[in-house]
């Protein structure tokens, strides 16, 4: 047999297995381009809701903010939960500049291969002054329910261990979770609403109400 007809199939085998290797890298690059896209446009949901938070907060009393949210899957990250979290003490609050007395986070938590994981990369603060703002659930007929505890509600395999949340950051926290629920909702029409009460020492206690709508 002549040496030409030996290399052949060979170097056909090497062209195969580059080809292979080529689009194999190509699609772990449009994925990975695909996710980071996701995760850009997840933070500016949060921001979105940031600032409708901070416009409700700073507000006279009733002011009134609608937005869209949509909980979407990035890559093996579908995303479960927002949770509205505030840290009473500045320790928990490295994400937040400044933020010397406390501080107000949402974070956005998702369902990866490997567990439930908090998204850092879409996590914003709300400059609000954490001592004297709270974020409650509105008793509305439509609106979805929200949980006063890291874990929404129904979320199977949830836990505050699993989340990797320290007794330290659980007893310096106030949370209110909004999860999918049972119907599976991605899409939800957030109000924000502001309360007002005295705190008896001459200021007020201002209190966000938050009703999450799901929507088609």
């Amino acid at each position: 047999m002549a040496r030409g007809q030996v290399d052949a199939p060979i170097e056909l085998v090497i062209a195969i297995i580059i080809l292979v290797m080529s689009m194999g890298l190509a699609f772990f690059v449009i994925n990975s381009t695909n996710e980071g896209k996701c995760i850009n446009e997840l933070k500016s949901q949060t921001q979105q809701l940031q600032q409708a938070i901070l416009d409700v907060g700073l507000g006279s009393t009733g002011t009134q903010k609608t937005v869209r949210f949509y909980m979407p899957r990035c890559g093996d990250k579908t995303v479960e939960a927002v949770q509205f979290v505030k840290f009473t003490s500045p320790q928990f609050c490295k994400r937040c500049p400044g933020a010397y007395n406390g501080c107000w986070q949402i974070i956005p938590l998702a369902r990866t291969a490997d567990g439930l994981v908090q998204l850092n990369d879409a996590v914003v603060c709300v400059d609000l002054p954490a001592q004297r703002v709270s974020i409650n659930p509105d008793a509305g007929q439509n609106c979805a329910a929200l949980t006063n505890h890291a874990c929404p509600q129904g979320l199977s395999g949830c836990s505050d261990r699993q989340l990797g949340l320290s007794s330290g950051a659980l007893q310096n926290s106030v949370w209110q979770t909004l999860g999918r629920g049972d119907d599976g909702a991605r899409h939800y029409l957030i109000t924000l609403r502001k309360d007002v009460s005295s705190s008896g020492l001459g200021f007020e206690n201002a209190e966000i109400k938050v009703c999450a709508e799901p929507v088609a």
